[in-house]
């Protein structure tokens, strides 16, 4: 493993501490896969990744479209598009083809990411593409690493593309000041512990998630278990899973609130969870919906507003007793 030389990129600065003080300690398990990372997983795969960007030719504000939702790979790829001062462009692999076309056209990726067996939409100045079992090869095979010693704070290094309340799509650049700021704000704010485990049930091409459950428990030293999105064909294993994985905050929307309320009208179906809390955003929380879920299921609920142009929330209910 090799020393990062941080500059004064605030993301590797943070990876560069929990290295030293946490580099053993599980960042991230991947509930589909089974991947753990460290870490110091996640700087060894990271520097790895600044190799083939840079066999891909991918420059200082070039951008990377990853075209996979919830994969272990998005964070590791975040901190080596940082380290060479580019831009990493999570997307839905579900959108419609002409959206997708739309979106990979105005973000010019000089790298695309995606599933094997995908193929993209066509679309104007389209570059080469680049299937994960490729990447997950090459960084199996790898037994060189390249130093993370680049970036900058006002660096552009995460383009979002959210539709917003007008239906069109259009583009959000977050810098890593601004994603490291407003992840140790929210830490700080709800005194987020090294010991919590994160769970992301959320789309990782969305800022919630991405915030929440990604860089949140990343700054703080926690731990994240990274799954596919929740829906009504895995809600009825929630509980299970908070059990089986020792879950303490999760971060919710009011939907999957409603639904959990309406499969487990009684509340949890085991003992052993140990939740301290959870967050919800994203959409509109009835005063009804929050009430009865706080009482069906006994922990506390923090809602928090924002946008993607303000990283993710701008205010949020404060810790109560």
């Amino acid at each position: 493993m090799t020393s990062i030389s941080v500059s004064t990129n605030p993301l590797l600065q943070v990876l560069s501490q929990n290295v030293q003080t946490r580099g053993a300690s599980t960042f991230l398990t991947h509930m589909e896969s089974g991947k753990v990372l460290t870490y110091a997983d996640v700087l060894a795969v990271a520097e790895k990744l600044t190799l083939i960007l840079d066999a891909h030719k991918v420059a200082k504000k070039a951008r990377v479209a990853f075209v996979i939702r919830n994969h272990w790979l998005v964070y590791p790829l975040l901190i080596a598009c940082s380290a060479r001062r580019a831009t990493l462009v999570p997307l839905d692999p579900d959108l419609h083809r002409d959206e997708l076309a739309f979106i990979l056209e105005d973000c010019s990726p000089s790298l695309t990411i995606i599933l094997d067996r995908v193929e993209l939409p066509k679309y104007s100045g389209q570059k080469p593409s680049v299937v994960l079992s490729e990447v997950l090869k090459s960084l199996d095979a790898s037994p060189q690493a390249q130093a993370l010693d680049g970036g900058e704070a006002d660096d552009v290094n995460l383009m979002i593309y959210t539709s917003g309340t007008t239906g069109t799509n259009k583009c959000v650049t977050l810098t890593s000041g601004n994603l490291t700021s407003n992840a140790q704000a929210l830490a700080a704010r709800y005194e987020v512990l090294s010991s919590d485990r994160f769970w992301c049930m959320l789309p990782t091409h969305h800022m919630n998630a991405l915030m929440i459950t990604g860089l949140v428990p990343f700054v703080a030293g926690a731990s994240v278990y990274l799954s596919d999105i929740l829906s009504f064909k895995n809600a009825k294993l929630f509980w299970q899973n908070m059990e089986d994985h020792q879950v303490t905050i999760c971060s919710l929307v009011p939907s999957i609130m409603a639904l959990l309320l309406k499969i487990f009208p009684k509340g949890q179906d085991v003992k052993g969870a140990k939740v301290r809390f959870g967050f919800c955003g994203a959409a509109p929380l009835s005063a009804p919906t929050w009430k009865d879920f706080e009482e069906v299921f006994g922990f506390p609920i923090y809602q928090g507003y924002g946008l993607t142009e303000t990283t993710c929330w701008a205010v949020s209910i404060p810790i109560t007793g």
